[in-house]
C-alpha cells in the first residue's frame, strides 16, 4: 500500500491499485478543487484509527460529519497530538518497507517524509464541512 506516495506525487498510484488514492474512494466526496488531499489517503486514515483505538470506518464517519483528526482523538480520550505522532511514524515505517522492497527510491520516500513532517498540523486540524 503506498498511502501518501499514491496521492501526492501521481505516477506512483499505479503501484498498487487496490489502495484508494482519493478522497473521494474514501469518503465519498468530489476532491477538493481537482486537487486530492493527502489527509485523507488511506494509509493515513488507517494511522490515525490504529492510534485513536478505532475503526476505520469510525473515523471516516467523523470526517464526514466534519470532525477533524485531532477532535476524534480527543473525542475517544485520546491526546490531541497523538495522531500526529503515529501518522508520523506508521507512514515513516511505509516509507522504509517500499524503499526496502524496491517499490520506491530513497530519495522519493525522503521527500513524501518531508511532505508530511511539514503539512501534520494541517492534516490533523483539517474538517471537512459537515455532512447534511
Amino acid at each position: 500500500m503506498l498511502g501518501l506516495a499514491a496521492s501526492s506525487f501521481g505516477p506512483a498510484a499505479s503501484l498498487h491499485a487496490e489502495e484508494p488514492a482519493t478522497d473521494e474512494n474514501l469518503l465519498g466526496l468530489p476532491p477538493f478543487d481537482g486537487v486530492e488531499r493527502p489527509w485523507l489517503v488511506h494509509s493515513i486514515i488507517v494511522a490515525a484509527a490504529e492510534t485513536i483505538g478505532i475503526s476505520t470506518e469510525d473515523v471516516k464517519h467523523g470526517l464526514r460529519n466534519g470532525a477533524s483528526l485531532k477532535q476524534i482523538a480527543e473525542r475517544h480520550g485520546v491526546g490531541p497530538y497523538a495522531p500526529a505522532h503515529g501518522i508520523l511514524e506508521h507512514e515513516r515505517h511505509l516509507l522504509h518497507r517500499l524503499v526496502n522492497a524496491g517499490e520506491i527510491r530513497p530519495w522519493l520516500a525522503a521527500r513524501l517524509m518531508s511532505f508530511l513532517t511539514e503539512h501534520i498540523r494541517q492534516i490533523i486540524n483539517y474538517q471537512l464541512p459537515a455532512s447534511s
